[in-house]
């Protein structure tokens, strides 16, 4: 019930102060952390999942991104992806985006958002029936993650299209034609946020979240780290061990440029640009 206070109190806060966007979508309500132009909002997951809940029943439209250090790195590239998650909630994901807010803001979030764990939660608490689109992955995996959501969770898995596909339009076509309430994109970051944004407007559906692999995790495709593993925030080292060939960029030069990145971008704040939250 606090929760849900905090959530709907936090939502008249939101529209009193909505961002400039092309969507008018902004959520400068929240209490934020800025790294590299994006705005990742400071909250715990139940104030998260309360507020996408309010936001589905009220059918309000909201686009859902996880930060991790990889998208972080995306957007210090290109300034442009950075604008264009400003529409967006953006939730911190993973041990990156705390050791920048040690860094940049002195705290580190309150809770570990990351897709893989919030989505599962919000999905066993949204609505009977609520109808969920997949869009992303490969064709097996997207058509074994829709039996196996649909089986896992209370919601009713209307469609779902690969991610190996010419996008012309008819994606978008295709969600609103089957009414889907929440649409989960997996193309990967950044396609997915670029996807998300450039098609937001068209879409009828109040919830499009970017999810990254979470329908891979789901699908069986890749497992998950050992729960001792995940406790101690080792989950990145046992991908990397199962998905060399694609992960090992990721996390070791690419994580050596993010890390240098942060430092540079702390030498380069004014003490009026670096908050100590706590």
């Amino acid at each position: 019930m606090q929760a849900m206070q905090t959530a709907i109190s936090v939502e008249s806060s939101v529209e009193s102060e909505q961002a400039s966007g092309p969507h008018g979508l902004g959520f400068k309500g929240f209490p934020m952390r800025r790294f590299f132009g994006v705005d990742i909002s400071v909250l715990r997951r139940d104030e998260a999942i309360e507020f996408c809940l309010h936001r589905l029943a009220w059918r309000k439209s909201t686009a859902i991104a996880f930060a991790n250090a990889n998208l972080l790195m995306h957007c210090r590239r290109d300034p442009t992806l950075s604008e264009q998650l400003r529409d967006m909630l953006v939730l911190n994901d993973g041990v990156g985006a705390d050791l920048a807010s040690w860094v940049l803001h002195g705290s580190a979030f309150p809770e570990n958002l990351n897709g893989t764990d919030f989505l599962p939660a919000l999905l066993t608490r949204l609505p009977e029936g609520t109808k969920v689109f997949l869009y992303g992955a490969e064709p097996q995996v997207a058509e074994r993650a829709a039996d196996i959501l649909a089986d896992r969770f209370p919601v009713e898995v209307c469609g779902w299209r690969h991610g190996y596909i010419a996008d012309d339009g008819r994606v978008a076509a295709a969600i609103d034609k089957v009414g889907a309430d929440v649409v989960l994109v997996a193309l990967g970051n950044p396609r997915q946020e670029r996807w998300v944004s450039e098609n937001f407007a068209d879409l009828a559906a109040p919830l499009v979240i970017s999810v990254g692999a979470f329908l891979d995790f789901q699908s069986g495709r890749v497992s998950r780290a050992p729960g001792w593993m995940r406790r101690i925030r080792f989950e990145w080292v046992y991908r990397l061990l199962m998905e060399p060939n694609r992960l090992r960029r990721r996390y070791t030069v690419d994580v050596v440029q993010f890390l240098f990145a942060v430092g540079v971008e702390r030498l380069h704040r004014k003490p009026s640009e670096v908050s100590y939250a706590k």
